[in-house]
């Protein structure tokens, strides 16, 4: 897989910024992760914001191929760690997106795995 390690262009951060609250609504982001990514003073901290987002979702999707049986745990943890590392590239998100947990319903709490860096109905 490529690797891909990217600071957020500006034009780019300042709209993940002005729909973090819709984000928040939506279960992308937590209001936690939002307020981080609100606080955060330059790309390179909103950057390390957001690939503490990416993790929390892949991991969300990990579980759900190592419960699937797509790959052992051994395996998603090291994907996990190169999401960890920053590692965001094309193949990593394709890769990714093959395993997406179960929808929830308006009912139950709690984010659903989109990642806010990566806009899902785009093909890669």
């Amino acid at each position: 897989m490529d690797e891909e390690q990217t600071t957020p262009e500006p034009a780019r951060l300042e709209r993940l910024v002005e729909q973090a609250d819709k984000m928040v609504e939506s279960g992308r982001l937590t209001a936690e992760e939002a307020a981080r990514l609100n606080a955060a003073p330059d790309p390179g901290r909103a950057e390390a914001v957001l690939r503490d987002i990416r993790a929390r979702h892949a991991g969300e999707r990990l579980d759900v191929a190592v419960a699937e049986g797509a790959m052992t745990r051994a395996e998603a943890d090291e994907v996990l760690e190169r999401v960890r590392g920053g590692e965001h590239s094309r193949n990593l998100r394709s890769h990714l997106a093959q395993f997406r947990p179960r929808r929830r319903s308006k009912d139950e709490s709690g984010p659903r795995s989109a990642d806010p860096g990566v806009e899902e109905d785009r093909p890669a």
